[in-house]
């Protein structure tokens, strides 16, 4: 779930600039965690795993997808204990809620692009008048 109320609170409070500049931080956050995820479970590397989890968990609620804060923090404290396919599942998971994130997030900037166009397009046209 991505709780659209929190994120447009925290545009509100820190303005569309710097939300837009975290949106594609946190794009290109979730590339590079899902490509490490994929090393360490290669690996098997549970405590990287738990780390991933733990750092994807805390950027996503920032910005209000709760469902990927939901997964990473679970895979987060389950991750030492599960049995090899239940780990694969668990993080089969957590990359469907990544990709889907990304998807969100992406789709968001682009919405927030064309409102910012649209606002500094109504400006200028405010002052040829």
């Amino acid at each position: 779930m991505f709780d659209r109320p929190y994120f447009d609170n925290q545009r509100t409070a820190f303005g569309d600039e710097k939300i837009a500049r975290f949106l594609s931080m946190f794009v290109h956050e979730l590339s590079q965690r899902r490509a490490a995820l994929d090393v360490a479970a290669r690996c098997g590397r549970r405590q990287e795993l738990a780390d991933h989890a733990h750092a994807v968990a805390s950027v996503a609620g920032s910005l209000g997808f709760m469902t990927l804060v939901t997964i990473g923090r679970r895979l987060e404290e389950e991750v030492a204990e599960l049995p090899a396919d239940e780990l694969n599942d668990a993080l089969g998971e957590f990359r469907q809620a990544i990709t889907a994130a990304t998807g969100v997030a992406v789709g968001l900037a682009d919405e927030m692009a064309d409102e910012m166009a649209d606002g500094a397009d109504a400006g200028r046209h405010a002052s040829d008048t």
